[in-house]
């Protein structure tokens, strides 16, 4: 009876446990609308923030969809059945949604899929019923490849967007010193006048 109990418990545990995805249909035009960002990357790091919240740091090979720059941050769950696991090196076709405005989210039961070396290790073929070049190509069809954000242009963006305060210069600080001061002697003239 005990044996019983303690392999009950067992699967009973295990099934608990495991991280469930739905059955997931090959990539396609239409469900790539789900994503805000779809990039071919390299793992250059994993760590995790003061939020407890785990980044992967990639180094964007190809954008197809979205704006990122050269290297790009993404957070994901390391923690939970789903658990994801990147490897510095790993190449990754990443199809990710902003959870935040700013924070980018990849999740295990999305179309995301690592590069193996060899096609029989390859784990993602079975639902996405092609190879990890066959779906790049398909990306490169679909979407195109998109520019990456160069840093620079970035901040500048960013910058022209800021408020700014702007001196005049010397010229026009003695114009509008000069415009003031005329209107000030018109405003006396006139209190005057109609004083008498």
């Amino acid at each position: 009876m005990n044996r019983f109990l303690l392999l009950f418990f067992t699967f009973t545990a295990n099934s608990i446990l495991a991280c469930v995805c739905e059955p997931l249909a090959p990539i396609s035009k239409e469900l790539l609308k789900n994503y805000d960002i779809v990039f071919w990357g390299k793992v250059d790091s994993v760590s995790q923030n003061k939020a407890g919240e785990n980044i992967a740091y990639f180094t964007v090979n190809q954008l197809y969809k979205g704006n990122s720059e050269q290297t790009t941050q993404l957070l994901f769950d390391n923690a939970s059945s789903c658990m994801m696991n990147f490897v510095k090196s790993d190449e990754w076709l990443i199809y990710a949604s902003y959870t935040n405005f700013d924070k980018l989210n990849v999740h295990l039961c999305s179309h995301s899929r690592k590069m193996f070396l060899e096609q029989s290790q390859d784990v993602y073929y079975t639902n996405a019923n092609r190879t990890f070049a066959e779906e790049k190509d398909f990306l490169k069809t679909e979407l195109g490849i998109q520019k990456l954000i160069i840093r620079s242009g970035l901040i500048k963006q960013q910058s022209e967007l800021k408020p700014h305060n702007d001196q005049p210069s010397n010229t026009n600080k003695i114009i509008l010193l000069l415009i003031s001061v005329l209107v000030m002697v018109g405003v006396y003239i006139i209190t005057q006048k109609k004083k008498k």
